[in-house]
């Protein structure tokens, strides 16, 4: 006799039990179509027994068993995983200031890190998937009596990809066909990460406090030191072609200088803020120069009775004054010519109008030949600038002066600032008296580039103050040129612009005693882990 009856433990003794019973239906239908089954009294005597077991439960009590993997949920929430990572991507790709590391350990696991990452969610997806497929069939035969290929010889397993997807939408098992379709999906995405990551330069630019290295102080300055360091720069870059001060514009505007948080230093790219300038400039008027006799005095040698005082008179619109040009104690000027060229601090006796003179002349035999007098007021102005600093120290700073931002300025000593730069490089005599010829200041001052002395000054007719030493070597002018008024107005005030910028820097622009900080950006360029795109670029992201 056969039976369709199956047993399961009831008690821990392990009896069997009948865990199933047929209906009544079902008995009647197979009675119907079997005669056989119709006439034994085995079978009826199992429909009997079936019947007696009040506790097991008919066909349409039974649930149907779907487990919570073969739902809808668990699928769309690991595709709703896959998504909000795609999205987190790019938001790593457009917004992550990453900088890729020098070590090269540390570069290898940011290259495969991506790929090993996918290979983990193909090794969870294809656990679904194989879980997926185990249980379908199983879950079809919990809703009742079918066929056998619809149930238990339902092999999602043992069938091939293609087979299996056919199979699953033949049946309408639309989780496995999802399966199916995600597990490929998976696959040839660890197999593209291979290739889908590279290294790129971006640029990734934010807002930062920019902390002042150097700052304008308009009181920095002590009219009574003589330190004159501050004309290597200009005598650097004029005789050996240095490079100007970093933070010195072609234009000579010396900045006030910036930097970035430490945090930020070892960092390639570039920082830009709103910074201050500063630069001056010399405004001369021409001024009548004429001998104004000699007298006698005493002597500063001792063993000489008297010496002669040479005097010049210097007529600036109106401001006439007096200077002595030279003293003698062998008078030395009678026989010879000579070229004078002098500096004066020229107060207006109406007034407390303080002008530079320079006075330029030949003097022959006890008479003044051809003169050149200038007199001039220097000036000052303050810019605000955009400034562009790399952070790479040997690159240049881009700096543009904002239109409309210049204003003039002053500080104290401003007035009598090239006087003060001809004291300070004064050699061999006090200003303004001549025992002996002035020896030349830069006569070390080698040619440009060539080895050659820069001007053609004949050494012993000369009798110049620093300044006018300075002008011979930095235009390479001689005695004759100098008497030019226009020639020695251009190349006074182009050489005080450029000698003022460094003066600035070592007297007006000291470190702040206290932090200050000014608004700005900061640009990082660096190596960042990104998408490769189809089209090569180079994309500059911002903030």
């Amino acid at each position: 006799m056969a039976s369709n009856v199956a047993y399961r433990p009831v008690s821990r003794g392990g009896d069997l039990v009948p865990n199933r019973r047929m209906e009544e239906s079902q008995f009647d239908s197979m009675r119907e179509h079997d005669p056989d089954v119709s006439s034994s009294p085995n079978q009826s005597a199992g429909r009997k027994l079936a019947a007696s077991i009040p506790f097991l439960p008919t066909v349409e009590s039974t649930a149907a068993w779907t487990p919570l993997i073969l739902h809808i949920i668990p699928t769309a929430t690991f595709i709703a995983f896959l998504l909000l990572l795609i999205a987190l991507l790019e938001i790593f790709i457009r917004r992550s200031p990453f900088d890729a590391p020098a070590s090269s350990g540390l570069l290898f696991v940011w290259t495969y890190l991506p790929t090993a990452v996918l290979m983990v969610v193909d090794w969870i997806w294809d656990a679904y998937h194989l879980h997926v497929k185990l249980l379908t069939p199983w879950s079809v035969l919990s809703r009742g009596f079918s066929s056998a290929s619809d149930g238990i010889m339902l092999d999602y397993i043992g069938a091939n990809y293609f087979l299996g997807m056919w199979s699953a939408f033949r049946h309408r098992h639309f989780v496995v066909l999802l399966s199916y379709v995600g597990f490929w999906i998976a696959a040839i995405a660890g197999i593209v990460s291979t290739s889908l990551w590279l290294l790129q330069d971006m640029s990734h630019t934010f807002p930062s406090r920019l902390a002042l290295t150097a700052a304008f102080d308009p009181s920095s300055f002590d009219v009574s030191t003589s330190d004159s360091s501050y004309i290597n720069s200009y005598l650097g870059r004029t005789a050996f072609g240095l490079d100007r001060p970093r933070w010195l514009t072609s234009d000579a505007i010396v900045m006030e200088s910036f930097k970035l948080p430490s945090s930020y230093s070892q960092m390639a790219g570039a920082m830009s803020g709103q910074t201050k300038g500063y630069s001056a400039d010399l405004n001369c008027t021409s001024a009548a120069v004429s001998y104004a006799g000699n007298s006698t005095g005493p002597s500063v040698d001792p063993t000489i009775p008297h010496a002669s005082y040479y005097y010049v008179n210097v007529d600036a619109a109106g401001c006439a004054a007096t200077h002595l040009f030279a003293t003698s104690d062998y008078n030395m000027f009678q026989d010879t010519t000579y070229y004078i060229g002098r500096v004066y601090n020229h107060t207006c006796p109406e007034s407390s109008l303080t002008l530079t003179i320079l006075a330029h002349f030949a003097w022959t035999s006890q008479s003044m030949g051809d003169a050149a007098g200038i007199a001039c007021d220097p000036s000052y102005m303050q810019h605000s600038l955009d400034a562009t600093v790399p952070l790479s120290s040997s690159a240049p700073i881009a700096a543009s002066v904002l239109s409309g931002s210049s204003k003039p300025f002053a500080y104290s000593g401003g007035e009598g600032a090239l006087a003060w730069m001809n004291s300070t490089n004064t050699k061999d005599r006090q200003i303004d008296i001549a025992i002996s010829l002035e020896e030349d200041p830069f006569s070390t001052w080698p040619g440009l580039m060539n080895g050659n002395q820069t001007t053609t000054i004949s050494r012993p007719s000369v009798d110049y103050d620093p300044w006018f030493w300075l002008l011979a070597h930095a235009t390479n002018a001689n005695e004759t040129d100098l008497l030019d008024t226009d020639k020695l107005q251009s190349t006074s005030r182009a050489v005080f612009k450029e000698v003022w910028s460094d003066f600035a820097q070592s007297f007006l622009l000291p470190t702040p005693s206290s932090t200050q900080d000014i608004a700005g950006s900061v640009e990082i360029t660096g190596r960042k882990l990104v998408a490769r795109p189809s089209v090569y670029a180079s994309p500059k992201v911002q903030s």
